[in-house]
């Protein structure tokens, strides 16, 4: 198991540590130091990490950040919050202060996942959707933004996603991200598992997509973004909230989805059900094979399917979807031939990308997704639009 039950408040361990030392100074202030699981006995392994604790460590983590060990040290444990999870972090004895680099004794000393004050600003908001008045926080870079867009989360009933707001501050984007309604410090009622409820029906999605709407337009109210090109981006289930938000406002001048399924909602859901369970689905599988083995699956499903071709066929603005290969919540082949038959009837605003050998979440904000993805928006909102 990757978690901390094992591993007492305060104890003396003369064990290996890791610690991420950035390229950068500015980088290295948002490091920090944690025990390395696997030499305490206990598995590294991120299949075995709990989603919540697994999102929290890549969080915290930048990409491009090199290993360092440091064997034999003689330290002490606390423990950081990092989007309310506990995460052990190491102490440094003030001795050993003065034997390690400055760039190291800024990645151990720092906080966890904090907003460089160099670079990126924030504040609350609050707005009122469909009656609801809902909770957030908008993240502005010190330097002139690009644009500014809206994060809209996947399904749960997690509170706002700062962590992101600062990932993508730090990087020129200007984000709102917001207690989705019923969760945090937003009013309303949250649908979903956890409470005994659907949260994909056409009535939710709905709901979700008004929320959405109205925070973009809390955007176009913000003195600083004033004249700002706007859009959304989001994650998972926002694949089918965004593109009714975008039509809700339309203000909207681009969307992101990450992990974004093209298509219905039960489709969705009957191929969750065959290949989540299965964390080895895809290596004894082939994509060649999905097709078949879904037209042997029934639908029990008795809601109303939704389908979000409804929504992207009316649209005229740039979408960009970015896909992992081995996604086993959605079915990744079925959602790019959809696409692509988008494109094809009149839609070559919209694109996307395959990372092959990453899932449902894309590595958790590395480089390697957030480059290209910023630079298409760069790239988007510098091009005049046609609706």
């Amino acid at each position: 198991m990757c978690s901390d039950r094992k591993i007492s408040r305060k104890r003396t361990l003369p064990r290996s540590v890791v610690a991420p030392i950035a390229s950068s100074a500015e980088q290295s202030r948002q490091a920090f130091v944690y025990l390395q699981c696997g030499d305490l006995g206990e598995s590294q392994d991120e299949a075995n990490c709990s989603p919540d604790l697994l999102d929290a460590r890549r969080r915290a983590f930048p990409a491009g950040d090199v290993i360092v060990w440091l064997r034999g040290l003689r330290t002490r444990v606390s423990y950081k919050q990092a989007d309310g999870i506990r995460l052990p972090v190491l102490r440094i004895r003030p001795p050993m202060k003065a034997l390690l680099p400055a760039v190291l004794l800024a990645a151990i000393t720092s906080p966890v996942n904090a907003v460089d004050a160099d670079q990126v600003a924030h504040h609350d908001v609050s707005f009122v959707s469909q009656g609801v008045t809902l909770q957030g926080s908008l993240y502005l870079p010190k330097t002139p933004s690009f644009a500014a867009a809206v994060w809209v989360d996947g399904a749960g009933d997690k509170p706002r996603n700062s962590g992101v707001g600062q990932v993508l501050a730090q990087r020129g984007l200007a984000v709102l991200v917001y207690d989705k309604r019923g969760v945090g410090k937003s009013g309303g009622i949250y649908a979903g598992p956890e409470v005994g409820s659907n949260n994909v029906t056409r009535e939710n999605l709905t709901f979700l997509a008004d929320d959405a709407a109205a925070a973009l337009q809390v955007l176009r109210g913000e003195t600083p973004l004033r004249g700002m090109p706007l859009g959304f981006i989001g994650g998972s289930q926002a694949g089918w909230i965004i593109p009714l938000a975008a039509l809700k406002n339309r203000d909207a001048r681009f969307m992101v989805l990450w992990s974004g399924a093209v298509e219905t909602t039960h489709e969705d859901v009957l191929f969750e059900q065959v290949a989540l369970p299965d964390k080895e689905f895809w290596d004894h599988h082939t994509h060649e094979e999905v097709p078949k083995m879904m037209a042997r699956v029934t639908d029990p499903l008795a809601w109303a399917s939704f389908d979000p071709r409804e929504a992207l066929s009316k649209l005229k603005i740039p979408g960009l979807w970015m896909f992992g290969g081995r996604d086993r919540n959605m079915n990744v082949d079925l959602s790019i031939t959809r696409l692509k038959g988008l494109i094809a009837a009149g839609h070559p605003e919209y694109s996307y990308r395959v990372f092959p050998d990453y899932d449902h979440i894309l590595g958790g904000e590395q480089e390697d997704v957030l480059e290209p993805c910023l630079t298409w928006i760069r790239e988007t909102v510098t091009r005049p639009l046609t609706r």
